[in-house]
């Protein structure tokens, strides 16, 4: 892992190789580098005993090891945000799931269980934004210690290239 941190950062850090020919060309050496950085860290994370390659391969913390612990996820009513709540839930860890309807975030944090609050935020929307911290203090019933952030919310969008015929 020492060796491939360093890597990770000298790809960050190292300049494109030649000039860009457009104002724009220099985005895609931008996603290269940092897809290249990404992949370097990864690499990091994969197991390297023969007892953790042959888990499961899913992250489980241990039960109880989050208690005390506030996790605030956007994001959080499908996909990975979810069953990171799920998980993060299940070692005892205060979550607050959020979705872009109060609805939706609170079938998340129902289906979260464990200490899970759903909340409401858009993050498209500067007023749900702004107001987040005063519903966030009211759900949590006082001044609320967020310890992690796990930024998950985000769009994705499949362009389909028309059928040949």
């Amino acid at each position: 892992m020492l060796v491939v941190l360093p890597l990770a950062a000298a790809l960050l850090l190292t300049p494109p190789l030649s000039k860009p020919s457009s104002p724009h060309a220099h985005m895609s050496s931008r996603r290269s580098v940092l897809g290249g950085a990404a992949a370097a860290s990864a690499l990091a994370l994969l197991p390297t005993s023969p007892a953790l390659a042959a888990s499961s391969g899913i992250f489980k913390p241990a039960a109880g090891s989050l208690e005390g612990t506030t996790i605030f996820i956007t994001g959080a009513n499908t996909g990975l945000g979810l069953e990171s709540a799920k998980r993060l839930a299940a070692a005892g860890g205060s979550v607050v799931v959020s979705a872009r309807t109060k609805a939706k975030a609170e079938e998340a944090a129902k289906e979260v269980g464990g200490k899970t609050i759903g909340i409401e935020l858009d993050l498209a929307d500067l007023s749900s934004v702004k107001s987040l911290p005063a519903r966030l203090e009211a759900a949590m019933g006082g001044a609320p210690t967020i310890d992690v952030l796990l930024n998950n919310a985000g769009v994705m969008a499949v362009h389909s290239a028309p059928r040949p015929g």
